[in-house]
């Protein structure tokens, strides 16, 4: 449990390094096309939340409840497939092992 939560940590952290997210220091700000490719990699949706609330005032940011990006609902059903696909994949390795 501790070994996957780590994996994930650092899978977060080279995906934001890659992605140019705004959360690395040292970051260029980023054009639109940027962002949304961010957003889309990002498996936590910060960047989507990010891009969804960049026109956004304070006072909207902190009077309202943001709704749930569109690209929030994507990313979070691509990485649920994802893991189930990949856990399939396990499953049937560690049930059909061949040996020669």
């Amino acid at each position: 449990m501790v070994v996957g939560g780590l994996f994930l940590y650092i899978f977060y952290m080279v995906v934001l390094l890659f992605s140019n997210s705004p959360f690395m220091a040292g970051s260029l700000p980023q054009s639109l096309e940027a962002q949304q490719i961010s957003s889309l990699l990002d498996p936590f949706g910060l960047s989507a939340y990010f891009l969804e609330s960049r026109d956004l005032t304070v006072e909207q940011k902190t009077s309202r409840s943001s709704r749930l990006p569109v690209i929030f609902c994507t990313t979070g059903f691509f990485f649920c497939l994802y893991q189930e696909v990949f856990s399939c994949l396990l499953k049937s390795y560690s049930l059909f092992r061949y040996f020669r």
